[in-house]
């Protein structure tokens, strides 16, 4: 992965109760910290997640990583999460976005609309969120008790990745587009992955 984020990989505050940095598993560096007083809570075993830990972004809280050029994603992409949504807080609720600002021209984010995403809506179990863009099709997967398979839609612009952005977690660049959810590992990849790679990768997540 360029960037592994694993909720056994953290920095907790001096109560052990909060997360205060995301540490980077992939090798890179890219770790990521926040820039609000308040923090996503940490939870050490959750059973949520068959007992790993998880961090529980609720309210204001968000995340941010370093910015690098190894996020660009002008040759593709994959990303996984694997996440609890919990409540939608605002017609634009963002799960994790590298954008720019408020205006969502550049990069790529990945996004509650107006209550859904699609067909679907799951508050209660875990699932593995996928998304991925070969620079000629974005494709979507969750994969879980409430699984949607592959839907991929035709996307050929080329993308102009963000400058002065690192990759957001549960925001899009502003509070106002915050989500509820607990997430327990996040892994971006800065090309679209093959199909053999993709299973080796979901067979890890599950």
């Amino acid at each position: 992965p360029t960037v592994w984020y694993d909720a056994q990989y953290v920095t907790l505050d001096t109560h052990n109760t909060n997360v205060i940095e995301l540490l980077d598993r992939s090798g890179n560096g890219i770790d990521a910290d926040t820039s609000s007083t308040s923090t996503p809570l940490y939870t050490l075993s959750d059973s949520t997640f068959n007992g790993y830990p998880s961090l529980d972004f609720q309210e204001d809280h968000n995340m941010e990583s370093s910015d690098t050029n190894l996020l660009n994603c002008s040759n593709g992409f994959t990303m996984y999460m694997v996440l609890q949504v919990k409540d939608i807080t605002d017609t634009f609720s963002f799960l994790a976005g590298f954008t720019n600002g408020e205006t969502w021209n550049q990069g790529w984010g990945m996004l509650y609309y107006s209550g859904n995403l699609g067909s679907w809506s799951d508050l209660t179990n875990a699932h593995i969120f996928k998304f991925r863009y070969d620079r000629t099709n974005l494709l979507g997967e969750i994969i879980g008790p409430s699984s949607v398979g592959e839907t991929t839609s035709p996307f050929t612009p080329s993308v102009t990745n963000p400058t002065g952005e690192g990759i957001r977690l549960g925001d899009g660049n502003s509070n106002t587009f915050q989500i509820g959810a607990k997430i327990s590992e996040y892994l971006y990849y800065n090309s679209p992955l093959t199909s053999e790679e993709q299973n080796k990768t979901e067979s890890y997540l599950k």
